[in-house]
């Protein structure tokens, strides 16, 4: 397009005058533009490392289901560890892997000790003391009760080993309470299934576990979308399933103990692995995707305001197809919500990345960018352009 556009300005150019002084100035203004155009293409002008770039055009993540999934402040990129697939037999990951949104590039993380296969664990950021933690999750059919600390100045994995935990679970919901310091964690899928409604609140300092003891909760549930909201300091979520779907959207203080039913008049339908993020700018959650009642996949984009207690489906123009259960985290450097992989209607897998922007409302599939890129461009481009610059040269040469 750029070089059929750059053609026509020349041939334009050329029929203006019939002086050759003046083909010659516009010939040469119009080869400066066509220049300027091609160094400056957005392709052209990514600072990477050489090592990133082979990285870049190498490397992705497998696809995978029900990874755990979180923003990195400290290195501005997202995290993911673990998930599962069933392409070819069950498989459970044990990598470490971040995505960069500025280079749209994934790396994975060379680490010595690792929390061990499994999916449905969940991760959080832990604002006062700068770490990862990462709780539970699905290993073969068990169910993980262990607690796992990430540094990201390091990037080492420690188990850390409190007194009491949890019992172990999958698919449960859990943030991190910046204003209290407290990772707070709810229900999920337990060895005997989604049977306890019971809320924990853990404190990293004190490497203390403790079980709530609110009077009235929500259903015992797994898949269930959740965020920390910033704004009333407290956790909000939002369906999931129990022997039934649930669209219902419920809030917990920690401070005060106290589960609330917010009875929102509009909300998505019921769905259980959607995913949710706390989009700070904006102070939305924004919730995509998810399994409905009748098993299938969907690809709405909805926000909520705690502020106001309403739901909104935002319907952008373009959305990622319809999935469930995958990573989904909120990227504060740059305003976005980044999205990955997940399963679709019969299991089929993706391992595809998108990045959705609440202020103007548009989804936007992160095609990976390397070194590479602007090499193969002037490869194609450079050819063309002299065969160009040769033919109008010499039209302008039999006109004098």
């Amino acid at each position: 397009m750029i070089i059929n556009q750059r053609n026509d300005t020349i041939r334009k150019a050329i029929a203006v005058d019939k002086a050759p002084m003046k083909y010659k100035t516009i010939f040469m203004i119009s080869l400066l533009i066509l220049f300027s155009s091609f160094s400056s293409h957005p392709q052209m002008i990514e600072n990477q490392p050489v090592n990133a770039a082979v990285v870049a055009q190498n490397s992705t993540p497998a696809a995978r289901y029900l990874p755990a999934f979180v923003f990195d402040p400290i290195n501005e990129r997202v995290m993911m560890y673990g998930g599962g697939s069933s392409a070819g037999g069950d498989v459970e990951y044990e990598d470490t892997w971040t995505f960069d949104y500025m280079t749209r590039t994934w790396t994975e993380l060379t680490v010595d000790t690792t929390p061990g296969p499994r999916h449905s664990a969940v991760m959080v950021y832990d604002t006062t003391d700068e770490v990862i933690i990462l709780f539970g999750g699905s290993q073969g059919i068990s169910r993980a009760s262990d607690t796992w600390i990430f540094n990201c100045s390091t990037e080492e994995w420690t188990e850390v080993t409190p007194a009491v935990s949890p019992p172990g679970r999958m698919s449960h919901a859990m943030v991190y309470d910046s204003a209290n310091e407290r990772v707070l964690l709810f229900s999920g899928y337990g060895p005997s299934g989604p049977n306890t409604a019971d809320t924990w609140a853990y404190d990293y300092s004190t490497n203390i576990w403790q079980e709530m003891s609110p009077e009235t909760s929500p259903h015992a549930r797994y898949g269930a979308s959740y965020i920390y909201d910033d704004v009333n300091e407290t956790m909000i979520i939002f369906g999931g399933n129990s022997n039934g779907y649930f669209s219902d959207t419920w809030s917990y203080a920690y401070d005060t103990d106290i589960w609330t039913n917010l009875y929102p008049i509009t909300h998505p339908q019921a769905l259980k692995w959607s995913s949710s993020v706390y989009d700070s700018a904006n102070q939305k959650m924004i919730l995509f995707g998810g399994d409905d009642a009748l098993s299938r996949s969907v690809n709405d984009t909805w926000v909520f305001d705690s502020q106001t207690n309403e739901w909104e489906e935002r319907e952008p123009a373009l959305a990622p197809p319809a999935r469930e259960a995958f990573g989904f985290a909120f990227d504060t450097d740059n305003e976005k919500a980044i999205l990955f992989g997940g399963i679709q209607l019969y299991n089929d897998q993706l391992v595809d990345t998108w990045a959705y922007d609440f202020q103007s409302n548009t989804w936007e599939e992160m095609i990976q960018i390397s070194d590479s890129t602007p090499l193969l461009v002037a490869v194609i481009v450079i050819p063309v352009i002299a065969v160009v610059i040769i033919i109008a040269y010499s039209f302008m040469k039999k006109r004098r």
